[in-house]
């Protein structure tokens, strides 16, 4: 999700040559809440990012904010400037069970990923392999223990996901 890509990349920028890392997501897709969707008009059929589709939608987290003032400074402000989030100044709404539209409470500014949420952790993890670390998306990690010989054994929910401790190593 948002989170590990965050850490993955944070680990990497500030620690750089001395961290060996390896991130497994276990969606198809990058970003977990952040997921966003493209839709074909006929059939309602999911297609994937790449396609054409008729309307797209992020179906998890569609907004975020930066209350905190050293989330602005050194996560936001950076993401803003490689253009995975932007500013959102249009509306927001709520549709009422009775067809009422009520806006949403004022409190700007409001962000998202720029294309979509998944826009975000799909910058974040691209900086991250362009940095040396791996991405391994599809994988479920159910359990993590460290060995005595210091190497960690990961866990999936189709048995053991990887032993690792360098790339070499992964299975």
């Amino acid at each position: 999700g948002i989170t590990g890509a965050t850490c993955a990349r944070e680990l990497l920028l500030r620690a750089p040559g001395r961290v060996q890392l390896t991130l497994f997501d276990q969606g198809r897709g990058l970003g977990g809440r952040t997921g966003h969707r493209r839709v074909e008009q006929n059939g309602g059929y999911v297609l994937p990012t790449s396609s054409d589709a008729a309307f797209a939608f992020d179906h998890g987290c569609q907004f975020f904010r930066a209350d905190s003032e050293t989330f602005r400074n050194e996560l936001l402000k950076d993401w803003l400037s490689e253009s995975w989030a932007a500013e959102w100044t249009g509306n927001f709404g709520t549709l009422g069970d009775h067809g009422d539209f009520f806006g949403f409470p004022a409190q700007p500014p409001f962000y998202c990923g720029l294309g979509g949420m998944s826009a975000l952790p799909c910058g974040l993890l691209a900086d991250v392999e362009k940095r040396g670390g791996l991405v391994r998306a599809g994988v479920r990690v159910a359990a993590t223990r460290r060995l005595t010989s210091g190497k960690w054994l990961l866990s999936g929910t189709e048995g053991q996901a990887a032993f690792h401790d360098t790339a070499e190593e992964e299975v």
